[in-house]
This record gives C-alpha cells, structure tokens and sequence, in this order.
C-alpha cells in the first residue's frame, strides 16, 4: 500500500522511496515492503511438535559450526545410518537384475522368460542410478579459456586448505554447485545468480562450493548419491505425483491398446504396493539421515565462506539465494561466445 504523507522511514528516519499509485517502503530496514501479513496454516500438535523439533536440531547444528573437526566427522552413528540406508536401497535395485537373471536361467517356458525377465531388467534400467541425461542450455569452460576465473577458484580453495576444480560448467540456473561427476572435481556457475553478485559475494560464493571439497558430505560420495538418485527414480516409478491410481488411465483413452493400458495402471499399484512400503521406508530414512549430516556440512561450508569473504558478504549472498524460487532462468551463452 501507498502511505500518503509519509517520506521518511518511522523506523529508521531513511527516506521513503515510492510514488502514487506505487508501494512505499524504506530501502534502508524494508519498513513496509510486505504490508500484508503473512497467512500461517493452522498445523496439528504434531506438526508444532516436529516443526520445534527440527527448527531446536537446526540451532544446535549451526551451534556446532566452528568444531570443525566434529563438525567435518559427523555424528558416527548417523554416517553408519546414511550407509546402511544406501545399501538397502541399491541391493533393491540389484534385485531386479538378479531376478532377471534367475528367470532366464530358469526352466519357464521361454515365453514366460522372456517377457517376466525383459519386464525385470527394463524395471532395472528405469531405476539404476548411473545413467543421467546431459542438462542443457550449459558449457564447460576449460582452464585455457578461463584462466582468470580458475586462477581466482584456486585461490580460493588454497585459503579455506583444498585445491581448485578440473572443469568449471557456465548454466543457467540462479544457483551455484560443486560435484564430481566421473572423479573429476567440477563446479557450476550459475549465470543468472552471477551477474547480480558483488565481487564480495561472488568470493562467499565460491568459498562455499570449494567447501564442499572438505566438509565429507556424505551426499556427494559416490555410493550414497548414487543411492539418492536410485530412490528418486524408484518413487518417479512406482507413483505419478499429483495423479490418483483410478484416473491414470484418462491418458490412455484413444489409444488402441487402452483397455489393456487401464488394466494394468489399476493392478500394478496393488501388486507394488509392498515394494512401495519398502521404499517409502528407507527413501525417508536416507532423506532425514542425509540431510541431518548434509546440513551439518552446509553450515561448514556457509562458515568457510564467510572465512573467505567476510560476513557482510556472506550474509548478503544468502539474502539473494533466498529470492532463488522467484528469478526465471536466463539463457547460458554458447560455446561459440
């Protein structure tokens, strides 16, 4: 709302900034940018409950920020949790391709092989975690070709105590990452969060990814992100999101085979349906453990970013990822640029 008469901020005495027609709020302390008040849910007791619970676990993480070595190693028994929740998870996906072998080594009717057994291993291919699709609208930079911005990620990593990254990827998403696909140490660049970072904020920024060469996240290890992605395509697999069982086959009307299409959507949910607890089970197990350790090492990582950066700076980098859900991607420029 515009507030007439007002051209100094009752806060802070800054002065106001809108005109007719147009919001007034102080750009010093943000005095009324948000007039209308927040609308809050009504939750249960035991979502209160759950919400104090996690909001108490986060404060005494962050709490805990500067024990590095504590911070870095993790509670032991959460990491053996995190472990055992991924082998239970890729020994489900391995039992697919074990049943398959099985049955074609039975002594089934060859049609009967071949249908269960093909069944099987495409169920295997749709789920096993080692195929990913190339994302688009990105480019890798070479050292040769960037060697300001390498330079620059080598110091960097030299003053939180690792080394600098093999391949830096340019996308187009309003984020930044760290990760190690096929071993080699690779940092993504957001371009869209880029550009609107001071020089301050772009050194708490790589700070934070180089962190992640340090902190032993036990989600970017081999075994268990592989388990994550494993999990996330076993649920894409066994449930359509957001669409009931009984109304799946509405995608199928038309087509010469619907009859049989509706069939199965309405008997594959039930026959799964056990194969769906399981999941379910260790899939919320491996979140919560995972992301109790993995939000350890964030505040290790925002904690050697502002090391590199300072605080302002890194303070100020969080306000602009909190504005990340709102920016629409921006094209990535080209290999050719």
């Amino acid at each position: 709302m515009t507030v007439e008469g007002v051209v100094t901020c009752p806060h802070c005495g800054a002065g106001v900034v809108g005109a007719e027609g147009f919001l007034s709020w102080c750009r010093d302390c943000g005095w009324n940018a948000d007039p209308q008040p927040a609308r809050r849910r009504k939750q249960s007791r035991m979502q209160r409950w759950w919400r104090a619970r996690q909001n108490a676990l986060a404060v005494r993480l962050a709490a805990n920020v500067h024990t590095e070595n504590d911070l870095r190693r993790g509670e032991r028994a959460v990491r053996i949790a995190v472990w055992v929740l991924a082998g239970a998870i890729h020994l489900m996906t391995l039992s697919l391709l074990a049943g398959a072998v099985l049955i074609f080594l039975s002594d089934l009717w060859l049609p009967i092989k071949i249908v269960v057994g093909g069944l099987l291993v495409g169920l295997f291919a749709s789920v096993q975690p080692f195929y990913r699709r190339r994302a688009k609208r990105e480019f890798v930079l070479e050292r040769d070709a960037g060697p300001e911005l390498f330079a620059l990620v080598d110091e960097v990593a030299a003053a939180i105590g690792t080394t600098g990254v093999q391949r830096i990827v340019v996308s187009s998403r309003f984020n930044a990452s760290y990760s190690r696909p096929r071993r080699q140490p690779t940092l993504e660049i957001g371009l869209a969060l880029w550009v609107v970072l001071t020089p301050g904020e772009r050194l708490a920024l790589l700070g934070h990814e180089m962190g992640h060469r340090v902190n032993n996240d036990l989600r970017e290890l081999l075994f268990v992100n592989a388990a994550l992605i494993s999990l996330f395509r076993w649920l894409q697999m066994l449930a359509v999101p957001g669409t009931p069982w009984w109304r799946r086959h509405v995608t199928a009307s038309g087509h010469s085979l619907a009859g049989l299409v509706i069939l199965a959507e309405m008997i594959l949910p039930i026959l799964l349906f056990p194969v769906s607890l399981v999941i379910l089970a260790l899939g919320t197990g491996l979140d919560v453990m995972s992301q109790r350790q993995g939000q350890r090492a964030e505040y290790y990582a925002d904690a050697l970013g502002a090391r590199v950066a300072g605080t302002p700076a890194a303070l100020a980098l969080e306000d602009k990822l909190l504005i990340a859900a709102g920016v629409p991607a921006t094209r990535a420029p080209s290999a050719s640029a």
